[in-house]
């Protein structure tokens, strides 16, 4: 950005000032001028900006920044004005043209989107208690399928909570291996199958618009800020799964990840030493399906049968 300073003699001395748009540096010739009421007006507003990704519609506060941080693609240089559909740079709230209001807010068919399903989802989310110990534990409606809002933390032989800590199995539930898995859901709810979760996964891409993983991941404090391969990217917890960081503990007694990573158990067997399961990453949007060693630990997220 580069300014110039001068006066205008012939209107008493007003002083003027050019800005060079970004598109400059691009070899353009987008050259803008504004009075300097004009200029602190845009630098004031640059300071507040509140715009939304033209692409997720993600608010955008970083007047800096040439990418979204939630859905990670390039954000334009220039938008049209809204009134005199004038060139100005995308991060202007107000056009140094004509001085229209150029705040971005949700489309109206986005927002009434977003609503409906927040309401879905408040609509169809109960609870169910564990007759074998008195448990209760939220359940969600996600589409066509009933879900588990919480961690499985019903005690069965073997099983135990990360680093053995009763304060850890309030918040995460319990690690189960994949045998151990199937014999701690309760009466009524099964282990998912792989195309449980492909069901689940389809359904929150297309009804949010988001990865399967930023729909799922609980948007709390649990997962990590910063990690070895990056950045958190928050979860939005669209639909009240609420999936958390409760780690693992590896076929050897490692505990690993808390805050880190979320592993559910799958029913299905890859061979007779794996099983497959899905994984959530404090640093990526990601829903992905690995398998493992049957002996590792992981959480369980059971299902009802319909």
């Amino acid at each position: 950005m580069g300014c110039h300073f001068g006066c205008d003699r012939l209107k008493k001395s007003i002083i003027w000032v050019i800005y060079f748009s970004p598109l400059d540096f691009f070899g353009g010739k987008h050259i803008i001028f504004l009075s300097i009421d004009a200029f602190k007006k845009s630098a004031q507003e640059l300071e507040k900006i509140m715009i939304l990704c033209p692409n997720c519609y993600a608010e955008i506060t970083d007047a800096t920044t040439h990418f979204c941080m939630n859905c990670k693609k390039a954000l334009p240089l220039i938008k049209g004005c809204k009134k005199c559909h004038k060139d100005i740079s995308f991060n202007f709230n107000y056009c140094p043209h004509c001085g229209a209001n150029n705040q971005d807010i949700l489309p109206p068919e986005k927002l009434e989107e977003l609503n409906r399903i927040a309401s879905e989802a408040n609509k169809v989310s109960s609870e169910f208690t564990d007759p074998r110990d008195g448990r209760t534990y939220k359940t969600v409606i996600i589409g066509n399928q009933e879900w588990m809002a919480e961690n499985l933390a019903f005690v069965v032989e073997g099983a135990n909570p990360y680093n053995n800590s009763s304060e850890k199995a309030t918040t995460y539930g319990l690690l189960y291996t994949w045998e151990q898995a199937k014999l701690a859901v309760p009466e009524g709810f099964r282990l998912p199958t792989r195309e449980d979760f492909v069901e689940l996964e389809n359904f929150c891409q297309k009804s949010t618009g988001l990865q399967a993983g930023t729909a799922l991941k609980s948007n709390t404090e649990h997962w990590c800020e910063t990690g070895m391969l990056g950045t958190r990217i928050p979860g939005q917890d669209s639909f009240g799964f609420k999936a958390l960081p409760a780690g693992s503990q590896s076929s050897l007694k490692v505990f690993n990840y808390l805050n880190n990573y979320a592993y559910f158990w799958t029913d299905e067997e890859k061979d007779q030493e794996k099983a497959y399961f899905r994984h959530l990453s404090y640093y990526n949007e990601t829903f992905a399906e690995l398998s493992s060693n049957k002996n590792c630990k992981f959480s369980v997220r059971a299902i009802k049968i319909k």
